[in-house]
Parts: C-alpha cells; structure tokens; sequence
C-alpha cells in the first residue's frame, strides 16, 4: 500500500484501494442473482460486465474509507430493499400517472451516503470536471465524521430520488435484454447549473440528482420531491423507463466545456 496525505482526515496514512462508487452496490444486490452488475460508462455510453467497481488507491486511509464504509452499506441496504420492493411491479408501461412507492429508510444516513459518492469522486481528481471545491468537501467531510447534517442542509444540498418499476428491460450492444436492477452509471454526469452544479448518477434501478450550491433545479426536475424532506421513510416516484428517458437528458443539458475542465485542471495542481 502506498503512503500519502488522506482527503478525508488530512493525515500521513498508508492509503487504500478506495471505491468511488461503494462496491456494496454489486456485491449486495448481485449475490441473490446469478448475473453480473452492468455498468455504463457516462461519456461514450458503452456498457460492460463489472466484477468489481472502480476505485483511487490514492484518497483514503482505511480508517477513513472504514468510516464511509458505514454509509455505503446503508445506500446499499436502501437499493437492495428498492430492487425487491414488491410495489415496483406494476403494470404501469402505458399509465399516465406517476406511482409513488414509500421505502422506510434512516433518511439523514442515506443522505450523508450519497454526499460521500460525491465527496470520493471530487478527492479523486480522475474527473476534472467533477470539483465540488474546498467549502464543500469540508462541508460533506464534516457530515461523514459527525454523522449529523445541519437543520439547513437543504439550503446547500438537495437530493432527488426517482425509482425505475420492475417491468423495465433494456438492451445493450449486441446483449440479450436485461433488467434496469442490474444497470448503473459508474460515474457522475453534469456539472454548473446556474448558480448551482447538479449531478445525476444512475444505481441500479433508481435515478437520483444532487443539486450542491445555493441555485435552482433544472426545469425537468422542478416538483419532485427532495429527499432531505423526509426523516424515516422515503416517498419515491417510481417510472416506466420509457418515460424516464428526460433524467438522461438532465446530465446532458448541464454544460461543461474544455476550457472550464482546464481550469479545474489548473486549480487542482495549484492546491
């Protein structure tokens, strides 16, 4: 193991071979299947069988990514009920109304779990563009060590749920047909939205958003419910995929040209 400065603690430790997406999210929800995780890579959109997820051997101490390591197993506890939920199989392909499906969860552990996702790809530094800056990895650093989030965490961050129901199947290149539970995006699409950056990831048969900064939803977005909303369980829309092809186009309407790319570049190897 290689030594160096953890993100997280800001200590000399000998550092790890830490996930950027937790790995609880193959191996909990795969093991009652006999298939492998598909996971789609954002900018070519190129699907591909993964027997384990990506991961930085350079952020995190393994007393750090021990201490994450809690809330990925909640986000993972989450998913795995989500994928089994029995009311997400419903005949609801050609249904105009939008299903809402409620899910008992710890919402403030859930919450501070998807913060850390964020927290691990912007220590990474293998997206430039993916940069929450100094304020707000302090800030979510802070709410992995404590355990707790501010009265006015929505103030400065905000998460949208959006469930995919169990009748979905879509097909890859030159793959037989297969389930949305066993499809996720292993990295973070979006970028600067306004005064905001909103960044969409996709797990396995759920969409969510985060919107960190004091900006606006995009106007796909706008009247979904927030998860920091809810305390003990969860109000998920859920959707045909048919109907969710728009979640795909929030990632692409939150612009990040090469020249800002360069400057987070630059911003980075002047830290």
């Amino acid at each position: 193991m290689a030594e160096g400065v953890c993100k997280l603690c800001r200590q000399h430790q000998k550092l790890i071979r830490a996930h950027l997406m937790p790995d609880v999210l193959r191996k909990g929800i795969m093991s009652d299947v006999s298939e492998d995780l598909i996971e789609v890579d954002t900018v070519s959109g190129r699907s591909k069988i993964k027997r384990t997820l990506q991961f930085d051997p350079s952020i995190l101490c393994s007393r750090c990514d021990g201490q994450i390591g809690k809330y990925d197993e909640v986000l993972g506890s989450f998913v795995k009920s989500w994928v089994k939920h029995p009311d997400r199989d419903v005949e609801r392909e050609f249904a105009d109304d939008l299903v809402v499906v409620r899910q008992p969860c710890h919402v403030p552990s859930l919450v501070i779990s998807l913060a850390a996702i964020l927290l691990r790809f912007s220590f990474s530094g293998r997206y430039p563009e993916f940069d929450l800056g100094r304020y707000y990895e302090q800030m979510f650093s802070e709410w992995v060590r404590s355990g707790s989030l501010p009265e006015d965490v929505d103030r400065l961050f905000s998460i949208i749920l959006i469930g995919y129901s169990a009748d979905v199947i879509v097909s890859a290149e030159g793959r037989d047909p297969y389930d949305m539970s066993r499809v996720m995006r292993g990295q973070p699409r979006g970028g600067r939205f306004g005064h905001a950056h909103i960044y969409s990831f996709e797990l396995p048969s759920l969409f969510f958003a985060a919107k960190v900064g004091k900006g606006g939803w995009p106007s796909r977005l706008r009247g979904y419910p927030t998860l920091e909303n809810y305390t003990d369980e969860v109000e998920i829309p859920c959707v045909p995929f048919r109907k969710s092809m728009t979640l795909y186009e929030v990632g692409n309407s939150v612009k990040t040209n090469r020249a800002w790319i360069d400057r987070q570049r630059a911003k980075r190897a002047r830290r």
